[in-house]
């Protein structure tokens, strides 16, 4: 018990020594924000960096709950946000999720039943995902 501790407040003074902190240890998620953004840093449940608005100047700003994003995370004019799936389908689906470039959720068909679907290749387009009787498509039904 004594060397476990011995050994726990070594790692801890070494650590400091170093400057690391639990912060400094979580990675940042993957997403399109990370080719406009620099200073990219994650603490807690917020992620946080310095992101080009489209006048090109540089914005800090923060994502709160970053890992609640269904897809990817951009910078929209220098402002970081869940940036997809979007769509029409979310009114009338529920647990969506992303795997890869595949968008999974639970649908409603038009006799009221839930139908579990997924829909393919969805990141990189831009427009309405959307419902049709109970399967995901890209665009309107």
């Amino acid at each position: 018990m004594l060397r476990r501790l011995v050994l726990g407040s070594a790692a801890v003074v070494t650590m400091a020594a170093f400057g690391w902190t639990a912060a400094q240890a979580q990675s940042a998620p993957a997403g399109s924000y990370q080719k406009t953004c620099t200073g990219i840093s994650v603490s807690g449940t917020t992620l946080n960096a310095s992101c080009k608005t489209f006048s090109g100047q540089s914005m800090q700003t923060n994502l709160p709950y970053y890992a609640s994003c269904v897809g990817d995370i951009g910078n929209i004019n220098g402002t970081l946000a869940c940036a997809g799936p979007n769509g029409s389908y979310a009114l009338t689906c529920t647990n969506a999720t992303v795997s890869g470039n595949t968008l999974s959720a639970s649908c409603k068909k038009i006799n009221g039943q839930m139908q579990q679907t997924s829909l393919p290749g969805f990141q990189g387009f831009q427009g309405n995902i959307s419902n049709s009787d109970g399967q995901l498509k890209s665009g309107n039904c």
